[in-house]
């Protein structure tokens, strides 16, 4: 289970308040002193950290993250301490769901494809992407569903590419164009290739950034979108969040954004696929 990663971004080591002293490299995070408890300073550090509270996942990879020794008994008594309990199964699910909620609606914004050409020389390309994805509302796919994206480049070319995309049990996002057959995965584990979805707090509305690698061909992509909300009276859009309960929750383990220096060497130009 440790595949599974934390949904919120900036889990550093160095965020914590605490130091961590070794006493063997078979225990990296324990004292040097028998009344020592992992559970006791997991807790404390826990709400530290999530004032507020988290879900069922954060908590669980927060644990595993910083105490990666730690044994069964310990980690179940930090989740009971916490609150959580130990309904592992029925708490992921939720959690995955709610990643699959937050995802559904309509993003714009920039997106750089890289790909290789007829000369095996790798190419980049920048263009504006607009992404709607729409979510199957049965039970049995509730991280399954579809999508459209619109590309268009600065001389107005656009092209329209269907989509179908699920969320896997690691809270993975896999994207896969209908037309060209080819897929992506964008992983919510890695920070520096990995991706953010939720609430960003310096702009002030949900964002989608990050990284997706193609699981059956040498292509990648990077996007930076923002979720949009139209005014059908004006016919404007504008970047916004997610309403109801979930609204200010985020997904993935992104802690920067590589788009903008990617740009710089990226030509304006789209890729049919």
């Amino acid at each position: 289970m440790k595949k599974l990663t934390t949904f919120f971004v900036g889990l550093a080591i160095m965020a914590l308040p605490f130091s961590f002293t070794s006493c063997s490299d078979d225990e990296p995070y324990r004292y040097n002193t028998p009344s020592y408890s992992i559970v006791d300073e997991a807790v404390q550090n826990y709400h530290y950290l999530y004032q507020g509270g988290t879900d069922y996942l954060t908590a669980y990879n927060f644990f595993f993250y910083y105490y990666p020794n730690a044994t069964e008994a310990e980690f179940q008594a930090f989740m009971n301490a916490i609150g959580m309990g130990n309904n592992y199964e029925q708490n992921a699910t939720e959690a995955l769901v709610q990643e699959a909620q937050v995802l559904s609606g309509e993003w714009e914004g920039d997106m750089i494809y890289q790909y290789d050409d007829e000369n095996a020389t790798r190419q980049q390309l920048s263009f504006t992407a607009n992404m709607k994805f729409f979510r199957y509302q049965n039970s049995q796919n509730q991280l399954r569903g579809y999508g459209v994206e619109t590309d268009t480049d600065n001389e107005g070319h656009t092209q329209a590419l269907d989509f179908s995309w699920f969320i896997n049990n690691s809270g993975d996002i896999i994207i896969k164009y209908k037309k060209s057959g080819k897929e992506f995965k964008m992983d919510i584990s890695s920070k520096n290739q990995g991706f953010f979805l939720g609430y960003d707090q310096e702009r002030g509305y949900d964002v989608f950034y990050g990284y997706g690698l193609g699981t059956n061909c040498t292509d990648a992509f990077y996007i930076d979108l923002s979720r949009q909300a139209t005014n059908y009276a004006k016919g404007m859009t504008r970047a916004t969040t997610y309403k109801g309960a979930l609204a200010g929750k985020s997904f993935g383990n992104a802690t920067s954004n590589k788009i903008n220096k990617l740009k710089a060497k990226a030509v304006n130009k789209l890729h049919i696929r």
